[in-house]
């Protein structure tokens, strides 16, 4: 199918029904790894392993087609992919022509605030989980995106510039130590713990979180929170805590998907500070 046809299959999508079912399948063809979500949102099914399910084999997408059809897809970008998640393209223009950036054209997919724009990187890097200084989130294969044609909110992600996964361009080598997640010094082998003070109770930080309320500053609470328990708890005191956290951010609402990412970034975050 033409590349035209197929922008305009996976764009004309006033609803929800059949959004899976319709997209999905051609998604994978060309090489997408592709999950479903619960219809009209970006959460993953419960019992699912979200975004690690992902997969471009034709019988399982088939087979999802058919069990879900109304499903949201969500597509996990290769390893050696990164989608700039823009959430405000006027602002981001400025942002890369102060610093003489260049975004060359690409796949782009309208979202509901902005733009996903996928390159390639020229070399393996270890991506931040933003830029700094503009409201642009780094997304990976340790992570996903919604695929166009999606609906959620009554707003329809929209395919605009179609780029198959093998001929997307390389993004800029001046990007690298803007996307590179910085190296931290390890932390010293003796001294007294940052943050909680010792004796902490693992589930103070997950309480503290399960009584925010919505316009709270809830999901940057907890992302705080995953901070401070990586750099107070170890072992099993650590894994307590953060599975606390996680629990917690489901009572209030939080989104599972977006709650497993942060709790990813933390724990690949703070690696970096144990490692040697």
């Amino acid at each position: 199918m033409p590349h035209n046809q197929e922008t305009m299959q996976l764009n004309e999508l006033p609803n929800t029904r059949g959004v899976f079912a319709r997209i999905a399948p051609t998604l994978a063809a060309e090489g997408w790894q592709v999950f479903p979500l619960v219809p009209g949102t970006k959460t993953p099914y419960a019992g699912s392993h979200g975004h690690l399910d992902a997969t471009d084999d034709p019988a399982v997408v088939s087979r999802w087609a058919r069990e879900t059809p109304e499903a949201n897809a969500g597509v996990r970008p290769p390893e050696s992919v990164v989608v700039l998640d823009v959430d405000d393209p006027v602002t981001f223009e400025s942002w890369c022509a102060a610093r003489r950036l260049a975004t060359p054209d690409t796949r782009t997919v309208h979202t509901r605030r902005g733009v996903h724009l996928y390159y390639r990187l020229p070399q393996p890097v270890d991506l931040r989980a933003q830029l700094v200084g503009v409201k642009v989130d780094l997304k990976s294969h340790r992570g996903f995106v919604l695929a166009p044609g999606s609906v959620v909110g009554g707003h329809t992600y929209r395919l605009s510039r179609e780029t198959p996964p093998a001929d997307l361009p390389t993004l800029p080598s001046q990007w690298l130590p803007l996307v590179t997640r910085p190296q931290r010094q390890a932390s010293p082998p003796s001294g007294p713990q940052r943050g909680l003070p010792s004796g902490a109770d693992p589930t103070r930080l997950a309480r503290l979180l399960s009584v925010k309320r919505p316009g709270d500053g809830r999901r940057g609470f907890l992302r705080w929170a995953l901070c401070e328990a990586h750099r107070t708890f170890t072992g099993a005191e650590l894994q307590h805590a953060v599975g606390a956290l996680v629990e917690a951010a489901g009572h209030v609402g939080l989104d599972p998907a977006n709650t497993a990412e942060l709790a990813e970034w933390a724990n690949q975050e703070f690696t970096q500070e144990t490692s040697s």
